[in-house]
């Protein structure tokens, strides 16, 4: 089953619109095993509380508490939720992800990114994301 934009599984918790993202927080009860779905749009899930097991092709990964995992459109994977578990969804509409395409491989494929492998240096310098970099610059002074 394809999600269409905006939709996710779970209790919406909060949900906030605007042209180019969906921010959606999703609460889930403990035990509850989500069928296999796909979502119209990109997104990535932050995991505020709770733990559990997703499983996207042949892999599995768990996700706990400031897991960061980013769904390229359209990919398949299904979970199964040990605990109560909260997340905030951070959905991209297709014109956004093209723009950040141009700088980015990150948003690539799945990406799955978890506190121990996060080291962020001051900003106008790199920090490191698992295998990827990234540029943090500082705000512009106006």
């Amino acid at each position: 089953m394809k999600l269409s934009s905006g939709f996710f599984y779970g209790n919406t918790s909060k949900t906030v619109l605007s042209a180019d993202f969906g921010l959606t927080e999703t609460i889930y009860a403990p035990t509850i095993k989500l069928p296999v779905h796909s979502h119209e749009a990109a997104y990535f899930c932050f995991v505020l509380e709770g733990d559990f097991t997703e499983f996207y092709g042949r892999r599995s990964r768990l996700c706990r508490p400031s897991t960061l995992v980013f769904h390229p459109a359209g990919e398949k994977h299904s979970d199964r939720f040990e605990t109560n578990a909260r997340c905030f969804n951070i959905q991209m509409n297709a014109l956004w992800l093209e723009r950040v395409r141009q700088h980015s491989r990150v948003i690539e494929s799945q990406q799955t990114f978890m506190t121990s492998d996060c080291r962020i240096s001051p900003c106008g310098s790199t920090g490191n994301f698992g295998n990827s970099t990234i540029f943090l610059r500082s705000p512009s002074k106006v």
